[in-house]
């Protein structure tokens, strides 16, 4: 493993981009590493055509490892924690595929059932959020080797479906976004914990999608949209009491997402939004915190739109961030 940013790190985050070849005018969706660090996996809109694929990268070249299409948009994806695949999802069914090769390996879900967002658990299964028709919503979790579900936690009734959610490192709990607020759920119990203290969502629109994390020791949750805060939340976990407010600036809509560095130091967050429909996007770009002194230490302007997706890679030295119009990956290192 190379170094990164694995244990405590003192100083101040910096980030360098790193360059890709990509193609002209791609669309982007979810991004993932491998737990080794040493692939990153990216689902994309290819144009002039409607070609949806799934590529992998090499960390250590940058150089495309193989690209293989898709059924549908790879809007979210995930490594295996213990087995040699990936997933996506979109709005119909999950694929898997084999890590080496892109080799399609089979499909999880009848058509229409099983929705983005999703993350892997260990023992080689699959957490989805689950709306199948006539039924409530919920989250389910399947065998990633059968195809075959194994249960269905954390049920909501309505029809909206999960659209956010974040796993506990110990994979006992997962924090949602359902209906426009937040919960904390019991994984083996199917036991709601708490509400965060009724903390609802910024959007005026249940379904709207809230980027939510847990801190690496477990012991916080970050949200990056509730209503009448000015920044990401951090909550504590077992209490769901509100600990702190990262003061941003007046964004109305909060962070589209966040990520926390696996030592846990830091927090990056990205932020944009928009007056109304087709009006120019504003505050665009990505803002670190420093979590252990809950300051704000920089801010990255950009272009283009809002980042969707923003991950660390697991040993910390690589930061990964898509969006409908681009992909960025920077090398992640400390200044003392």
């Amino acid at each position: 493993m190379r170094a990164g940013l694995v244990g405590y790190a003192p100083g101040v985050l910096k980030l360098e981009p790193i360059a890709l070849d990509l193609e002209e005018g791609a669309h982007f969706c979810g991004v993932a590493f491998t737990p080794d660090s040493r692939t990153l996996v990216v689902g994309q809109l290819a144009r002039p055509t409607p070609l949806r694929t799934l590529s992998a990268w090499d960390t250590a070249s940058w150089r495309r490892r193989w690209t293989v299409p898709t059924p549908d948009a790879p809007i979210a994806v995930a490594v295996a924690r213990d087995g040699p695949w990936i997933a996506t999802a979109h709005n119909t069914q999950v694929w898997l595929w084999d890590v080496d090769s892109g080799a399609r390996l089979r499909t999880l879900g009848d058509r229409g059932t099983l929705w983005a967002p999703l993350t892997t658990l260990p023992g080689e299964r699959v957490l989805v959020s689950f709306r199948p028709e006539g039924q409530p919503a919920s989250l389910s979790i399947w065998d990633a080797r059968s195809g075959t579900p194994l249960a269905y936690p954390a049920s909501f009734a309505g029809d909206d479906f999960v659209s956010s959610f974040a796993v506990d490192p110990s994979a006992e709990r997962v924090a949602t976004f359902a209906r426009g607020s937040l919960a904390l759920w019991d994984l083996v119990s199917d036991r709601k914990l708490h509400d965060f203290g009724g903390a609802v969502g910024t959007f005026p629109y249940p379904s709207a999608r809230m980027p939510i994390v847990f801190h690496p020791a477990g012991d916080r949750v970050i949200a990056g949209g509730i209503f009448t805060e000015e920044g990401p939340v951090v909550f504590d976990a077992a209490t769901g009491h509100k600990i702190v407010t990262l003061h941003n600036t007046r964004s109305p809509t909060g962070a589209s997402a966040l990520a926390v560095s696996p030592c846990g130091r830091w927090l990056v967050g990205a932020f944009g939004w928009q007056e109304g429909d087709h009006q120019e996007w504003k505050d665009l770009g990505l803002r670190i915190w420093d979590l252990e002194k809950r300051t704000r230490l920089e801010r990255i302007r950009m272009d283009g739109r809002p980042i969707e997706h923003l991950v660390f890679s697991p040993d910390g030295s690589v930061l990964a961030a898509s969006s409908i119009d681009r992909l960025d990956v920077w090398r992640a290192r400390t200044d003392p």
